[in-house]
């Protein structure tokens, strides 16, 4: 069926016996099945494929566009999901900074615990050693 808009919708048949003489011969040989239509059925019928042609373009066009608002409402989404992250982030690193100054000072303490404790021991060792003699 020819769908150009110079015959359309006409019915035809082709005299070629394979797809290659087909390709070569482009068509050559055919004959009109139908009448041609009058100038009025084919202006109709062109206008109904244009309209068509239209209404499929137009909803291709509505779902890019859905796409687009569902794509930019998921990126605003990620991005509010990436600044709660980040300053739940921020938090951490805080906390971290905190808890590592309070274990060095957990440390030095320690350190400084076990120092006396040699020290005390050295003293006691020393008056035992004054109290055997």
């Amino acid at each position: 069926m020819s769908m150009s808009d110079k015959n359309p919708p006409w019915r035809f048949c082709n005299y070629i016996d394979s797809l290659a003489e087909m390709v070569v011969e482009k068509y050559k040989y055919f004959k009109w099945f139908d009448d041609e239509l009058s100038p009025h059925y084919k202006i109709a019928f062109n206008n109904l494929k244009y309209e068509l042609k239209l209404m499929k373009d137009n909803s291709y066009a509505a779902r890019l566009e859905r796409r687009i608002a569902l794509l930019e409402n998921l990126n605003n989404e990620a991005i509010a999901a990436k600044e709660i992250v980040d300053s739940e982030l921020v938090k951490v690193v805080e906390e971290n900074k905190q808890l590592r100054g309070e274990l060095k000072f957990v440390r030095m303490k320690f350190r400084i615990a076990m120092m006396f404790l040699v020290l005390l021991l050295d003293v006691l060792m020393m008056q035992k050693e004054k109290v055997v003699v």
